[in-house]
């Protein structure tokens, strides 16, 4: 296997540079070569002409596929935010927002009790290259645009056939369905109202040079042939890549030890792992978004990040421009799933993504995410590096550990730009990182939505000329943490940054052995806004020498003990003069070394606000 590889399959929201002509009734496509509709420029008309090499039918005969020479370039219907609940069957151009403007569209189509049991969605692909294609690796959305009271639910099944007529099943790895049973048969205030993901499944199909290969989409009951109270689906965002028999396959799955099979891509080697599988990477840059939709696997490069890039060709979207925030919100590097069991990721550098290596509050449940030895740069936009955040975990016992991540500027005013952000989960340790940057927050930890977070360990980390270096918040006193742990961490603060900032109610904190250097406003605050304090709460054995306007502003009525801190002096009008609020402060260290603290006098000295 060669050890330089470098693969491109672009992200969903990329159009592809395979020239799709009018001029033509098939897409032509060859080996190496990737296509990708997503529909959006169909228009927002109920009868569309459809994009070249598509095609639609719909019959009276449940999971039934028509033969493509029979099908028509022309949709009939229009729906997308609240679709009626007594919507009209047949085939339909569904828009994602306002059905008469939204840009973002999708085909697909709804049943009756009578009529359009199943609808069809085709594709013609034609074989234009000198070599044989070996096989595929497609992706693609299914959207939900209504719901439907009938318990058999509505699925979206894949087929391919070698002449349009006569179609064999694509398997379930291309079948998505919609349990059945809704409440109703209403749309969605916001359509659409779920969306499956269907990434980098591999088509195993050969095609030959000057042949055509056929796709169908069938859209149909899940069972049964009773078709009233339908689920209206559609399918969006289409990738389809051709797959070389010769090329190398630098993504192997291992079982136990045991070679099991390789794959031309990330997303294929996850999608061919089974549960407590090794995904193992060859060097390389693969430009593609990566799932982790399989339990307790391991995504781990065979020779660390500094050779194996997963990149996001996207470059164009401009985030100040409003329309395009929503799409940069979503556009993560590695994204992790709920119910995963342990899934690591280790040895990768994702590059130019908004968001790095994300678990979303959505993903917490059943997820410890353990994130290893990886890099992170900001997504780049005429030169200015925007990042939302780096690395986020939200599943309770999940370890961050020897990563790299350069934090870039805020692009959404809604949210602040994090290196390492932890949310709402407990029992989390945040080891030995380095974070760089100027901008945003270098490690969050953060209460968002529960009354309790407990037991986080920020330890060993390095953080350079961030905003603000190390910030626990909950902006609501009655958001809590217990248990937090910041130790043995190096922050060097610019001018206009802050150390450690706590924006929540916190019992029982230990900040030990840190140095907090170099200059800015806070070293060390306690909002009184949104936070209280109780239990123990102890600031010592610190290097406390940077020159901040308060190297400890405590702003609550609860007094801190910050002893035996080197504080930069010996001099202790120095001393309190870095110093607001109840906090006391001696005895204190005469120089930064282990055991240079004063030994206690018979009175312990309180410096206060004000004084």
């Amino acid at each position: 296997m060669k050890k330089n590889f470098t693969y491109y399959i672009y992200c969903l929201l990329v159009v592809s540079t395979v020239g799709l002509t009018k001029l033509q009734a098939q897409i032509n496509i060859s080996v190496g070569n990737t296509v990708t509709e997503n529909f959006d420029g169909i228009g927002v008309s109920a009868t569309v002409t459809l994009p070249t090499g598509w095609k639609m039918s719909k019959n009276n005969t449940v999971r039934s596929v028509d033969a493509y020479s029979s099908a028509v370039t022309v949709t009939e219907r229009i729906a997308g935010d609240n679709m009626a609940n007594n919507a009209q069957n047949g085939m339909y151009n569904f828009g994602a927002g306002d059905p008469s403007s939204a840009t973002d569209r999708a085909l697909g189509g709804i049943s009756s009790g009578s009529l359009s049991k199943s609808v069809n969605i085709y594709l013609d692909l034609y074989n234009n290259g000198a070599g044989a294609i070996n096989d595929f690796s497609i992706s693609y959305n299914v959207e939900k645009y209504r719901d439907g009271i009938n318990s058999a639910g509505f699925s979206i099944q894949m087929y391919y056939s070698t002449d349009g007529s006569n179609w064999t099943s694509a398997g379930n790895d291309f079948l998505t369905s919609f349990a059945g049973g809704d409440a109703n048969n209403n749309g969605y205030a916001s359509a659409p109202g779920a969306t499956v993901s269907v990434i980098g499944k591999t088509l195993n199909v050969s095609l030959a040079a000057s042949s055509h290969l056929y796709l169908a989409w069938n859209y149909s009951v899940a069972s049964g042939s009773t078709t009233s109270n339908a689920q209206a689906l559609g399918i969006d965002d289409v990738i389809i890549t051709a797959n070389s028999p010769e090329e190398d396959k630098p993504v192997e799955v291992w079982r136990g030890g045991s070679f099991v099979s390789d794959h031309l891509t990330i997303q294929a080697g996850i999608g061919g792992a089974q549960d407590g599988d090794e995904v193992r990477v060859a060097d390389g840059i693969y430009e593609e978004i990566v799932v982790l939709n399989k339990p307790n696997i391991t995504l781990k490069s065979v020779n660390g990040r500094d050779h194996t890039i997963i990149k996001c060709p996207v470059t164009n979207l401009d985030p100040d421009n409003e329309d395009n925030k929503a799409t940069l919100d979503n556009l993560n590097g590695i994204a992790a799933q709920k119910d995963m069991g342990t899934i690591t990721v280790d040895g990768f550098t994702v590059q130019g993504f908004p968001g790095g290596i994300i678990q979303s509050m959505g993903n917490a449940t059943g997820t410890k995410f353990v994130v290893i030895n990886n890099k992170v740069t900001p997504y780049v936009y005429n030169v200015e590096e925007y990042l939302r955040n780096g690395i986020q975990v939200t599943g309770d016992n999940s370890l961050v550990e020897n990563n790299e991540v350069v934090v870039g500027i805020y692009y959404n005013d809604e949210y602040g730009s994090s290196g390492i952000g932890v949310v709402n989960a407990n029992n989390i340790t945040v080891k030995d990182n380095t974070l760089t940057g100027g901008y945003g927050f270098g490690i969050s930890i953060t209460n968002w939505s529960k009354s309790l977070v407990q037991d986080i360990t920020v330890e060993g980390n390095t953080i350079e000329f961030v905003g603000e270096n190390i910030e626990i918040y909950g902006y609501d006193k009655n958001k809590k943490m217990k248990n937090i742990k910041i130790e043995n961490n190096t922050i060097l603060n610019s001018e206009e940054s802050n150390g450690i900032v706590f924006y929540v109610s916190i019992e029982d904190l230990f900040i030990k052995h840190n140095a907090i250097t170099g200059e800015g406003e806070y070293g060390i605050l306690f909002d009184e806004e949104y936070g209280e304090l109780s239990g123990t709460i102890e600031i010592t054995e610190n290097d406390l020498s940077g020159t901040f306007e308060n190297t400890i502003l405590n702003e609550l009525d609860f007094t801190i003990n910050a002893t035996c801190n080197w504080w930069g002096t010996t001099n202790e009008t120095e001393i309190k003069d870095k110093i607001q609020g109840d906090v006391i402060y001696f005895p204190y260290k005469i120089d930064d070394t282990p055991d240079s603290c004063l030994k206690p006098s018979f009175k312990l000295k309180i410096k206060k606000s004000g004084n």
